[in-house]
């Protein structure tokens, strides 16, 4: 869906998926105006602060990046932190954030 709303609007998107060597995994990285936009999508309707922890992880080993807060994208229909670099979303307000990055 986010390819697609990149494409919706005349955009090529900049999207990577990361994997470390030891273990950290971001579903998504979106890359706009030299910034970086972490993304974790979870079947959930109650994200927990556990979630936040590859997030802030990337955020720790990448500290030379232009990081901005990171994403949980999940079926909750509230918004609120998880910790000092996290939120979790809703699928709303994340498509609503993703067409204010175009």
């Amino acid at each position: 869906e986010t390819i697609k709303l990149f494409y919706n609007h005349a955009k090529i998107p900049t999207i990577y998926y990361l994997r470390t060597h030891n273990g950290v995994e971001i579903d998504l990285l979106i890359e706009r105006n030299q910034m970086i936009f972490p993304v974790e999508i979870k079947l959930s309707q109650t994200p927990s602060p556990s979630m936040a922890k590859n997030i802030e992880q990337f955020h720790n080993l990448f500290n030379k990046l232009n990081i901005k807060e990171g994403r949980i994208v999940s079926l909750s229909e509230d918004d609120f932190p998880l910790s000092g670099n996290v939120s979790a979303v809703s699928v709303k307000s994340y498509m609503n954030h993703i067409l204010s990055l175009l």
